[in-house]
């Protein structure tokens, strides 16, 4: 299928002009942008608030893309009882494969670059800036119909500090890939732990929702913040096929090379167990408690 890009205006189901300054004034008369996943991608994007996006269909995967969104704009997503408010917002994405029909499967937000302006970037008034609100997202999860998520057999869900601690008692969130949600990081342990890509996920009725921050260290200047943060809402059973696809299919091309992909798969699941127990042993011992999986995990 051929790539089409072209913008799209939701308001006269017309297309949009492609001059800055109409492209501009849309979006200045933008307030609240309400999403969701599960429903036709056309018409959530004609219900969002979003005047004007810009369309792609790549091999039936549909893209629905806004940027330099007005920094007092307000997305939420609207789901009944797991309702989420996020704000600024540099970009936001929603996804849907034609294969699949036209639903949404997946929405992604990046925190504007700007939202720790106020402190010189890199500086410890921007930690605490950004430390203060990546917990205010995390409350409203948590206060939420969201159950903290990680993936079994691969991941553990600890509670506090030995959620992001490895076997030698080192901050590094991906030890685990689930830091406590519930947990507030130490001050003393922050700078550590951002650098070590935390990620919180949950799961609300049928939907997976991840907090991602990345700290990029070599990317410091006066008006660029190292914090790339980003938010992102996805179908929890479209999820779980892509990455069991993706695996099938990487194992299966690299058996195919002479790399023994899925014996080394074997030998690595095996060493993660083994690390796991140690995680284990360490956190009983600091006082830490192991959390069991729900059900429908």
């Amino acid at each position: 299928m051929p790539n089409r890009r072209h913008f799209i205006a939701l308001g006269s189901g017309a297309l949009a002009s492609l001059v800055m300054g109409t492209t501009d004034s849309r979006r200045s008369s933008m307030h609240e942008v309400r999403f969701s996943v599960g429903h036709d991608i056309h018409e959530t994007a004609r219900r969002s608030g979003v005047p004007e996006f810009r369309v792609q269909d790549v091999a039936g995967l549909l893209m629905y893309h806004v940027s330099g969104v007005p920094e007092d704009v307000v997305f939420r997503f609207d789901h009944p009882g797991q309702e989420v408010s996020w704000h600024p917002v540099a970009t936001f994405g929603m996804y849907a494969d034609r294969r699949l029909g036209h639903k949404v499967h997946a929405t992604t937000l990046q925190l504007s670059p700007r939202a720790f302006a106020a402190a010189p970037a890199g500086s410890e008034e921007e930690h605490r800036l950004a430390k203060a609100y990546i917990e205010g997202t995390i409350a409203q999860f948590q206060q939420g119909q969201w159950q903290r998520h990680a993936t079994p057999g691969t991941d553990v869900m600890f509670t506090g500090r030995s959620s992001y601690l490895d076997e030698d008692g080192n901050v590094n969130p991906q030890a685990t890939r689930a830091p406590d949600p519930a947990y507030e990081v130490p001050w003393e342990d922050w700078p550590a732990f951002v650098k070590g890509r935390p990620a919180w996920r949950w799961t609300g009725t049928g939907v997976l929702a991840t907090l991602s921050v990345v700290y990029l260290c070599a990317a410091r200047s006066d008006d660029v913040s190292p914090y790339d943060i980003s938010l992102e809402f996805e179908l929890l059973d479209h999820r779980i096929r892509r990455d069991a696809e993706s695996l099938a299919k990487r194992l299966q091309d690299g058996d195919a090379k002479g790399w023994n992909s899925s014996a080394r798969h074997e030998t690595w699941q095996q060493e993660r167990r083994d690390r796991i127990e140690r995680l284990i042993h360490n956190a009983l011992k600091r006082g830490d408690a192991v959390v069991p999986f729900p059900e429908n995990q």
